[in-house]
């Protein structure tokens, strides 16, 4: 009968701590996504949210619009940051000019662009994954926000601590589909 009742106890006990927990979670992600939009508002006239990932198209540089299909692939150069205590650090970029500029807290991938398939995107962080089946624009550039549950969560990475939220700029260079309006 004790260990009935104890087996209840312990049951109710993490229901309530994980019912405690949820709600908080949703509110630090409501105040990211608010400091996203203003970072972002900062880089861009317009700010788009699609599935917990926010987009600011370079007001000078909308691109044209691209249909794609799952296993056409998105040529795109990009500059990822963190979003660490007010700071922005470059985590990490495949454009020459801004990796010279200093230090990188993941590293510099030595290649022309990062060619991303539609659809598929393993290894990559969640929220780029997203914002690349839905953002591009060919020579479109634009800044991506991402809350970090969608970016390296809990785990964080070389110097953007767990429950970063990243900011990436992408200016799409090529891609294997078709523009909308051709």
């Amino acid at each position: 009968m004790r260990v009935a009742k104890a087996v209840v106890l312990l049951s109710l006990l993490s229901v309530g701590i994980y019912s405690c927990r949820k709600p908080y979670e949703e509110e630090i992600e409501l105040r990211e996504m608010q400091t996203l939009h203003g970072v972002l508002r900062e880089r861009g006239d317009t700010v788009w949210v699609c599935d917990s990932v926010l987009y600011a198209p370079e007001h000078d540089a909308w691109g044209d619009s691209l249909h794609l299909n799952k296993g056409d692939t998105i040529y795109v150069m990009y500059a990822l940051y963190g979003m660490v205590g007010g700071e922005q650090p470059l985590l990490e970029t495949n454009i020459p000019t801004i990796a010279e500029e200093g230090n990188l807290g993941i590293g510099y991938l030595e290649q022309d662009t990062l060619q991303y398939v539609v659809g598929t995107g393993k290894g990559m962080v969640e929220g780029l994954r997203i914002a690349l089946d839905h953002f591009p624009h060919l020579h479109g550039r634009g800044w991506i926000g991402i809350p970090s549950r969608l970016a390296y969560g809990r785990a964080g990475v070389g110097i953007a601590p767990p429950n970063s939220a990243l900011i990436c700029f992408i200016h799409c260079v090529g891609y294997s589909g078709k523009a909308m309006n051709q």
